[in-house]
């Protein structure tokens, strides 16, 4: 019996009953038998190891002796539960070069999902004509289609000439037999193609993958597919090739972009839905856009919120009519996409200050005026001087009748298109008011300026305080002075030094009450000034009623304060 060499019995330790042992037989074969055929088949021998441990061990030395001609034997490993162990046999199999081609395209048509996926990745890494081939033949099968076609996809966006080319031909092929087997009958608008149902879908996915190519020189022989002759499914597939090829704005043809208008307010919603996206991407040329704009007014509410978005930026200013009607229509979407659209264009400030001033005054013309204003607001910077003029006009010419429902709208604009003549125009409303001896609505109409901080001169800020401590007087005892706005209007007054005490004695719609209530509060104050003012209502009271009850009250309350009586 011969003697057994250190490199037999290291062969045999790949068979002993311990597991450790047979690993540590294969790191050893993996650092010591590169370019060993006898040792790449002894290790491919235990990629079957009913070990997990022992089979990634064996991989691990096979990669190191750089193991080549295996792929029968690494294909059930692409389905392995163990990560570490999918990964090694995928870069082993990577490795193989065409040798791996055969039992891949095996590994693509059988076996469970995950090794599939991953043998089509590796497929599409070869990149040869027999791999593209497999993966030609998997892209109609539900469960690795959509992968396959991802994979297809993203390889073409790399750019190399080659495998596009490739990809290419074998995509128009299967088009062109494909489309000879449908069965055309009928003549004209009423000719009809039938195919079964897994042929269409077969040719619709052919379609998608020519289109990823963006040849404009396949754009017509692709638009031909969306005519109504083709089933649906094969309508839907030859739209959305066209995306990219339109996308580029050149070569495609100005007859391909015409169609897809057609196509955006077909009566079939799925290829009215894939025209619209087709389009929403696609350079339009000049001479295309009026029709275009006819999508405005199409049947398909998806085709005019499209127009809507892109009209402005296609037409220009001779679009902003037809985008400010869109504005005002019922259909919610179709508003917000007018909306976006006259947002981004410049040339809408004037036509939409005109058309503010020229809202009505009902319900419905209400809400037309905030809509108009809120796509005015981005354009504050912009609008002409007259058109701003004349919105103030306009404005001052409603208020006269303060029960115009439209006033609202136009004073929001007004705040930021002209906040100098906004305050002008409410505090002439306010004046109105006040010689009618309504107190109180006038007071309404000038609290917003105060609660938002407005520029203000002393004498608007006065007739703010005058109107507030008559409309709500009782109410300023239980007020602070640094959050109340009518308190607030007098305490920056005095810091200015408004003579407010001398201003306030010669106001004849102020009562005695009235005057005592803000002596009262301000008497309290830390600042001196404000103080000041203070005693010298209260001081005034005392002396305008020295025996009545109000006159009393005031005297008390100088005397708590530690006023000089």
């Amino acid at each position: 019996m011969a003697k057994q060499t250190l490199s037999d019995r290291v062969f045999a330790l790949l068979d002993d009953d311990r597991v450790e042992v047979r690993c540590a037989a294969a790191v050893v074969l993996g650092a010591a038998g590169k370019g060993d055929a006898a040792v790449e088949r002894a290790l491919a021998r235990k990629l079957d190891d009913g070990n997990p441990l022992m089979r990634r061990f064996a991989l691990e030395a096979l990669e190191a002796v750089g193991a080549r001609k295996l792929g029968a034997e690494l294909i059930p490993l692409l389905g392995s539960s163990d990560e570490d162990t999918r990964n090694r046999a995928l870069r082993l199999l990577a490795a193989q070069g065409a040798a791996a081609e055969r039992p891949l395209a095996r590994a693509l048509g059988e076996g469970p999902p995950a090794g599939r996926r991953q043998a089509a990745k590796l497929l599409i890494e070869l990149g040869t004509a027999g791999a593209l081939d497999a993966l030609f033949g998997a892209l109609g099968e539900p469960e690795l289609g959509d992968h396959v076609l991802h994979l297809l996809r993203t390889e073409i966006d790399k750019g190399e000439a080659r495998v596009i080319k490739l990809v290419q031909a074998r995509a128009l092929a299967g088009i062109a037999r494909l489309g000879k087997a449908a069965k055309l009958t009928g003549k004209g608008a009423k000719a009809t193609r039938t195919m079964a149902e897994a042929d269409a879908a077969r040719l619709a996915i052919l379609l998608r993958v020519a289109g990823y190519a963006a040849d404009p020189a396949q754009a017509r022989a692709l638009a031909e597919h969306a005519q109504p002759s083709w089933p649906t499914v094969v309508r839907v597939g030859a739209l959305a090739a066209l995306r990219r090829i339109v996308a580029a704005g050149s070569g495609a043809g100005d007859a391909v972009v015409d169609a897809l208008i057609d196509h955006a307010d077909d009566a079939d919603p799925q290829v009215a839905r894939a025209a619209i996206d087709t389009l929403r991407g696609a350079h339009v040329p000049e001479k295309l856009v009026k029709r275009f704009r006819e999508l405005t007014h199409a049947k398909n509410p998806d085709a005019q919120r499209l127009a809507a978005e892109r009209l402005a930026a296609l037409a220009g200013r001779s679009a902003i009519p037809t985008l400010i009607e869109n504005l005002l229509s019922s259909d919610h979407a179709l508003r917000e996409a007018s909306a976006r659209s006259l947002a981004g264009a410049p040339e809408a400030a004037g036509p939409l200050a005109r058309a503010l001033a020229d809202v009505g005054s009902s319900d419905v013309d209400a809400e037309a005026a905030r809509r108009l204003v809120q796509a005015l607001r981005p354009h504050a910077e912009r609008v002409p001087r007259p058109a701003v003029e004349h919105l103030v006009e306009r404005a001052r010419k409603r208020l006269l009748d303060p029960r115009d429902r439209a006033e609202p709208a136009l004073l929001q604009a007004l705040t930021f298109l002209a906040p100098d003549a906004h305050a002008e125009v409410l505090f002439e409303r306010a004046d109105k008011l006040r010689r009618a001896g309504r107190h109180a609505d006038a007071f309404a109409s000038l609290r917003p300026l105060a609660q938002a901080g407005a520029r203000l001169s002393d004498e608007q800020r006065f007739v703010i305080g005058v109107l507030g401590l008559k409309t709500s007087s009782s109410a300023l005892l239980r007020s602070a002075r640094g959050v109340d706005p009518v308190l607030m209007q007098f305490a920056q007054l005095v810091a200015a030094g408004y003579p407010v005490a001398q201003k306030l004695g010669k106001q004849k719609d102020l009562e005695l009450d009235d005057l005592f209530t803000l002596g009262f509060n301000f008497i309290e104050s830390d600042d001196e000034n404000e103080r000041a003012l203070g005693e010298e209502l209260l001081e005034h009271v005392r002396d305008k009623q020295p025996r009545g009850k109000l006159g009393l009250a005031a005297r008390n309350k100088l005397k708590l304060a530690g006023a000089d009586l």
